[in-house]
């Protein structure tokens, strides 16, 4: 129901139905869930203009998705302080945290091997996250760092089609090689 509100823009009601959410996730002891419900509460505070209290939410979620070894909502949570820290005006905490969740995704990415229609498909879904982090560098002043951010997404669409289309199996660690 809280992404239901949130996406209506019931910024109030959606952080409603979040805490309650995380009050059922610590009443049965599932800390995954209670990270899940903490970071979308800071997205709630954060919608609602309260940055700092959307800070140390997703800080929160942040150590819960480590504790769990959840990688895909540690890469949520420093996107979620990137954009927050950007929210204060802090550019280089929120260059910082996009950059780890760029990292982390491309990590997601690795693990998906041969299956190129799912590594297109978290490429497309996160995009969000690189324009954040090369527009962020562009307001440092870190072109070159910007435009290399901007086109490592797009050469990993390129070389998942090239390996699908064509079978040409380049490693990862090879094209960032090529790419820098």
């Amino acid at each position: 129901m809280g992404f239901v509100y949130y996406s209506l823009g019931k910024f109030e009601k959606a952080k409603e139905c979040q805490q309650m959410s995380l009050d059922i996730a610590r009443k049965i002891g599932n800390r995954a869930g209670e990270g899940d419900a903490i970071g979308n509460l800071g997205l709630a505070y954060h919608s609602l203009g309260d940055y700092k209290q959307a800070l140390e939410l997703h800080n929160q979620h942040l150590e819960i998705t480590r504790e769990v070894g959840d990688i895909s909502g540690e890469s949520l949570a420093c996107n979620n302080l990137g954009l927050a820290y950007y929210s204060l005006a802090d550019l280089r905490k929120a260059e910082e945290f996009l950059e780890a969740s760029v990292t982390l995704q491309d990590k997601i990415r690795d693990g998906l091997h041969r299956k190129d229609d799912w590594k297109i498909s978290v490429r497309d879904y996160h995009d969000n996250i690189y324009t954040a982090l090369w527009k962020v560098q562009l307001e440092l002043d870190k072109t070159v760092e910007a435009l290399f951010t901007a086109e490592r997404g797009r050469g990993q669409a390129l070389m998942d089609l090239m390996e699908s289309q064509y079978g040409l199996q380049i490693p990862q660690s090879e094209s960032n090689k090529q790419m820098e």
